[in-house]
């Protein structure tokens, strides 16, 4: 099989400046590698394959770029979204898997009781109410109370930083 001439190639942010010395695998095989020139600047060597993959894409900068720009992004959201030692976006999420279908409220098989729970800056705040799991009475009394705790808890603080301009 016929190598092929690489040479001035671009493959990402690396171009191919010249072959150097080949290096054998493990297996044995012949890897031919060339000396790249990255847009930054910077010389690295790379192989015929990681190239041509995609797989090195440049001499380590774009790897930096991107952990930067995840970093940033990363604080970002969480300058946005958590004050307080609260998650703003937790106080807000609708998720409801539950026996319920509300948030925070469920049907404790072992205890049988109806359970509303609710976290806030690092405190849990929970209580049981006692009854079958059929008893509507007392699942409508679990759900009023973790209403309660919503409005008590977290509408002052969503009230606060939601209204913010």
């Amino acid at each position: 099989m016929r190598k092929k001439n690489l040479i001035g190639q671009k493959f990402n942010r690396l171009t191919v400046m010249s072959e150097t010395q080949s290096k054998i695998s493990a297996s044995g095989k012949k890897i031919i590698q060339w000396l790249c020139k990255c847009d930054c600047g910077k010389l690295k060597i790379v192989s015929t394959t990681d190239l041509q993959s995609g797989h090195v894409q440049s001499c380590g900068c774009l790897r930096s770029e991107k952990s930067k720009n995840v970093r940033l992004k990363a604080k970002k959201y969480l300058k946005n979204n958590f004050v307080e030692n609260t998650s703003l976006s937790q106080l807000q999420a609708k998720f409801k898997n539950n026996t319920s279908g509300v948030k925070g409220v469920f049907y404790d098989e072992i205890n049988k009781c109806w359970v509303a729970v609710i976290t806030f800056q690092k405190h849990v705040y929970k209580k049981s109410f006692k009854g079958l799991k059929e008893d509507e009475n007392v699942k409508n009394k679990a759900i009023r109370y973790r209403k309660f705790l919503e409005e008590k808890y977290f509408k002052p603080i969503l009230d606060k930083y939601n209204n913010k301009d």
